[in-house]
Formats: C-alpha cells, sequence, structure tokens
C-alpha cells in the first residue's frame, strides 16, 4: 500500500485531497497486511538519535525503535529478560550477571557478543557522552568471561539497575572507530527496526530489520513524520494522510474515539514547576520560601488537569500513581487565600515572576497548562510573565536562566521517581538549578537504598522534604493519548510514554 509522505515529494493540496483519501484508505476502512508501510505522526522531533543522549525525552521517540537494552517490560508492566536471557544478582546486591543470548544481531550485521555489552556500559557511565551517567557512576568493574556473559559490579548495592531494565541501549563495540557525534545521525542497533533515512525537523524512515532476533515488527517500513501542531496531526488522521498520531490533543480525545481506534493511558510523566535558586539575580522574589509556598498554594492542580487537559491527568504529590509510594505523599491542596496572605506578607504584590513553558507539541496541552498556572499565580498577587518557548529553547532554560519552568519527565526511566528527582532537583542534576544540601542528602540516601522497599521509603521522604520546603512544585501526571486508524491495533505498556512502533499491528492479523 502507497502511503502519503511529505517528505518524499508529495504536497498536501485541496486539489488532491479525494485521491490521497482514496490511496491511504481515508478513515482505515481497507485491510492492512504486514508487508505495508504506514505513517506514524510525532508532536515532537528528536534533537539526536544517539541513545546516550536522553536529556530530552522526545530523543526516546527515535532510540526506543531501534535500541534495546538487556531487560524489557511486558505488557503488564512487569521486568522480563530481553537480549539477556536471564540474571543473577549476589547476595550482597553489588553484582549482577547477565547471561545474553546467542542469537542477537545488530543493524550492521556484527553478531553481539560480551564486548558490546561492556562498550556500552562503558559509554553509558561516560559522563561526557550520556546525559545519565551518574545512574551507574559507582560502577566498579565490568567483567566478560566468555562471549555471552557479563558481570557488572557496584561499590554499593544497585536495585536501580534492574528497574531501570539495565540502564543502557546497546550498541556495537566497533562504533569506537567512528566520530564521537556519529550516532547523532545514524543508528545501529539490534531492534526489531532499522533506520534507513532521517531529515532533522521532518521525520525518518523505519525499515523492519529481516534478522531481528525476537518477534518481527508488525509493519514492513514506517514513515515517521513530525507535525508539532496538534491541529494539524488530527486533521492529518482525519484525511488519512497518517495512520498512527500521539499526543492526542486531550480536547479531541473523546470526538476522535467515535471515529478511529484511540488509546489513553497513564504514561509516567510527571508534570510540575521548577525554581531557580542558584542565581539570585534570576531567582528574585522566589527565592524568599513564602513566596514559592504561596505560589504552590495558589493552583487548583485539579482544575488545571479538568481544564486544560480535559480531565485526562491524575493529580500527585510528586510520586506518580505507576510508581511504590504515590499514596504516601499528599499533593498540595488548593488555598487561594493562604497563598494571596503569604504574597502579602512577603511584600511581593505585583513583583514578576516569569515561567518558561514549551510550545504544544511534546508535552500535551502544555500552553494551556502554563495559562492556567499563570492565570492562578496572577491572582495570588504577583505579576506572570508567561514565556512560551520552543521545545530546544525550553531545553536550554532547564540549565539556565529561567526564573520559574515547568518540568516535565517520565519515570520509565528507573521505574521510580528518582531520576526526575534527581535531575531537575538535586545540587549536580542535569536540570537543576537549585542546590539545597538537606534534599541533597535525602537523593544520595535514596539511590544508595540497597533494597526496592528502601528506596521507596527514601523517595517519599525526599519528596515531603520537597513540598515541605517549597523547593519545587509537583501538579499531576498525564495520561497519554494514541489515535490510530481502525485498521491498525496497539496496546500501550502501562507506565511507558513512547510507543514502541513495531508493536504496532494490522487488525486482525
Amino acid at each position: 500500500m502507497k502511503r502519503f509522505s511529505r517528505r518524499h515529494g508529495a504536497v498536501a493540496l485541496l486539489s488532491v485531497a479525494a485521491l490521497t483519501l482514496s490511496a491511504c484508505g481515508g478513515g482505515g476502512d481497507e485491510a492492512l497486511s504486514s508487508e505495508d508501510t504506514i505513517i506514524v505522526t510525532l508532536g515532537g522531533d528528536p534533537m539526536t538519535m544517539s541513545p546516550f543522549d536522553l536529556r530530552a525525552g522526545v530523543n526516546l521517540y527515535g532510540s526506543s525503535q531501534m535500541y534495546e537494552r538487556l531487560l524489557a517490560r511486558d505488557s503488564e508492566g512487569e521486568i522480563i529478560p530481553w537480549l539477556a536471557e536471564d540474571w543473577e544478582t549476589s547476595e550482597d546486591g553489588r553484582s549482577y550477571t547477565f547471561h545474553l543470548r546467542d542469537d542477537v544481531t545488530f543493524h550492521n550485521g556484527e553478531p553481539m557478543t560480551a564486548a558490546d555489552v561492556k562498550f556500552s556500559y562503558e559509554r553509558y557511565t561516560d559522563p561526557d557522552i550520556s546525559a545519565f551517567a551518574w545512574m551507574l557512576g559507582d560502577l566498579e568493574t565490568i567483567d566478560t568471561p566468555d562471549d555471552h556473559t557479563v558481570i557488572l559490579t557496584f561499590t554499593e548495592p544497585k536495585p536501580l539497575l534492574i528497574s531501570s531494565l539495565g540502564a543502557t541501549f546497546i550498541v556495537p563495540a566497533s562504533l569506537a572507530d567512528e566520530p564521537a557525534d556519529f550516532l547523532d545521525t545514524q543508528a545501529i542497533g539490534t531492534g526489531p527496526f532499522q533506520m534507513t533515512d532521517r531529515q532533522p525537523g521532518q521525520g525518518f524512515d523505519l525499515e523492519r530489520f529481516e534478522d531481528y532476533w525476537g518477534e518481527p515488527a508488525g509493519f514492513s517500513a514506517i514513515d515517521v513524520q513530525i507535525n508539532p501542531d496538534a491541529n494539524a496531526r488530527v486533521s492529518a488522521l482525519r484525511s488519512g494522510q497518517s495512520d498512527f498520531i500521539v499526543p492526542v490533543p486531550a480536547q479531541n480525545i473523546d470526538q476522535l474515539e467515535s471515529e478511529f481506534n484511540v488509546v489513553t493511558a497513564n504514561d509516567s510523566n510527571s508534570v510540575g514547576i521548577a525554581f531557580n535558586l542558584d542565581d539570585p539575580e534570576v531567582a528574585g522574589v522566589v527565592s524568599d520560601p513564602k513566596v514559592r509556598k504561596a505560589l504552590d498554594l495558589a493552583i487548583d492542580r485539579q482544575a488545571v488537569v479538568d481544564s486544560a487537559l480535559n480531565g485526562n491527568g491524575i493529580v500527585h504529590g510528586g510520586i506518580g500513581p505507576q510508581s511504590p509510594g504515590s499514596d504516601e505523599v499528599e499533593a498540595t491542596e488548593y488555598d487561594p487565600d493562604e497563598a494571596k496572605r503569604l504574597i502579602s506578607e512577603a511584600g511581593a504584590e505585583g513583583e514578576p515572576v516569569s515561567l518558561y513553558v514549551p510550545k504544544n507539541g511534546r508535552v500535551t496541552n502544555s500552553e494551556q497548562v502554563g495559562q492556567a498556572v499563570a492565570a492562578y499565580w496572577d491572582e495570588a498577587g504577583v505579576a506572570t510573565d508567561l514565556r512560551i518557548v520552543s521545545y530546544e529553547e525550553w531545553i536550554d532554560r532547564l540549565t539556565g536562566p529561567a526564573q520559574t519552568y515547568l518540568t516535565f519527565m517520565g519515570d520509565e526511566i528507573a521505574g521510580s521517581p528518582i531520576v526526575r528527582f534527581r535531575h531537575f532537583y538535586s545540587c549536580d542534576g542535569g536540570a537543576s538549578q537549585i542546590c539545597d544540601e538537606g534534599l541533597d542528602n535525602l537523593v544520595t540516601d535514596a539511590l544508595a537504598a540497597p533494597t526496592l522497599d528502601d528506596a521507596t521509603a527514601a523517595n517519599v521522604a525526599a519528596f515531603d522534604y520537597l513540598n515541605e520546603n517549597a523547593l519545587g512544585i509537583s501538579m499531576y501526571v498525564q495520561e497519554g493519548a494514541f489515535a490510530m486508524q481502525e485498521n491498525i491495533c496497539w496496546e500501550p505498556t502501562p507506565g511507558v510514554s513512547i510507543p514502541i512502533l513495531a508493536t504496532l499491528q494490522p487488525c486482525g492479523d
């Protein structure tokens, strides 16, 4: 089946709309086969294809399609063997032995061996290469007693290694001979799809990898197109110019459900607000804890979810419902009167507070969320300067300067909120503009916890401290929405926000 593709020379003109609808099925009436090519339209464009540069979650839209980890999650969200067919943990919790599959091949034709896994972990733990090197920063040794066994030994117990599915994606060791930026534009993984073309800002092409070790991709090829305009994505779906779109604007979900297959799921992406407390000149009035607490109390979180997201979100106090400990951290209750009192007491009435928010696209209805928060803050007494910027500028603002900024990150990387917490709120977090010794100690405790139960208790203590000291604002976890033609079937993995496109299937197959 031939599919419409802007990148391949087709032009969307009204005069040819009828022809396009005919060629594409116009709503999924015609049957699809596994040998067809489909079009997927994303709201955000990966900034790089490197599996080690995950500072922007949108990058996973690319790398998750071509790369795999040692472990994975099944349809119920349970951890299962993947590139490793099984694993063992030492009694002291410091050593992890992975037994690798012997039938895995990279997209360049090389077989996967322990040497490739070792190389991947060396790359992942290099802070000059990996945004999350700190996760495995206490990795002491990597032993490879044979071609299909890898032993990772840490200075302390590391339950985070398993909950993060082994943390790193696996790449071939032969990449050591390539330039440092090779993986920015190329992709050589073990996944069910291989990338055949990429045009930054426009999209990329995926083709089924015929030598894949596991279940083959549901479709022969996928033309991935980028369109940050939510209305345009919906129009593309309705006109048959797209087969699968993500994210679906919250306000369109109910309407689209009567026309298409629409799937909604808790996708683990938590939305909140962080403060810049590192630079007093930038921080301004938010240096005052009374002002920060007022801004926290001023937001009616449930109203924001209801109005900006059409109810497609779950309010929480910092730990999302998919993670242990969620019920133990309470969300801040809306108290506009106390917010006004604190602003007045701090002498901050009419003082400017800037809020950086990304344009709609990667973060569902982020502009509407920002507008709602700004209105609540204005009502509390400050003068909010809402700055809606491109996704790329927002990413840059995460490292400053920005007085306040929307935070958005999923917990799927580690299977717990600790990665998000450290990223935005610790002294050396990749997107943190605060440094509080008490908070940092709690983050250290959570990372060093010998068991998952201990880690959960430490996570709860960290978020309680954050909320009590108004060092950040937690709001909600969004529910992702995915819409597809009726001849495409797909189910998301619980708590995972990035769709694995290889799991899209023709209905009936």
